[in-house]
């Protein structure tokens, strides 16, 4: 049986392309937002992976959202569940939503 995966972040999805539906709730953060909340993720999800303290990438990326708005100084507020489950960014080609154009 043959196997063939890829991963399609930075390849065919674009994970700071959330930038713009960001700048709604965060203004003038939302590139720092972005490309902070990307990094955050990342890091969670390698280090998690580590300590083989695996979560779902959503939680992974809720997470990741939370943090970035604290540590910006964004009111925390703006980031409620269904601004999360609406970041289809984010979760494209996990979870099988999104725009495919473009995301803890």
């Amino acid at each position: 049986m043959a196997v063939v995966g890829f991963d399609v972040y930075g390849t065919l999805v674009d994970p700071l392309a959330m930038e713009e539906p960001l700048r709604a709730h965060v203004g003038e953060k939302a590139a720092q937002f972005a490309s902070q909340s990307r990094q955050y993720q990342l890091d969670s999800a390698f280090r998690r992976a580590l300590m083989r303290r695996y979560e779902n990438f959503d939680v992974v990326t809720a997470d990741a959202l939370r943090f970035t708005a604290k540590l910006l100084d964004v009111i925390h507020e703006c980031l409620d569940p269904e601004l999360i489950a609406s970041m289809d960014v984010v979760k494209v080609g996990l979870s099988g939503k999104g725009s495919g154009g473009s995301e803890s």
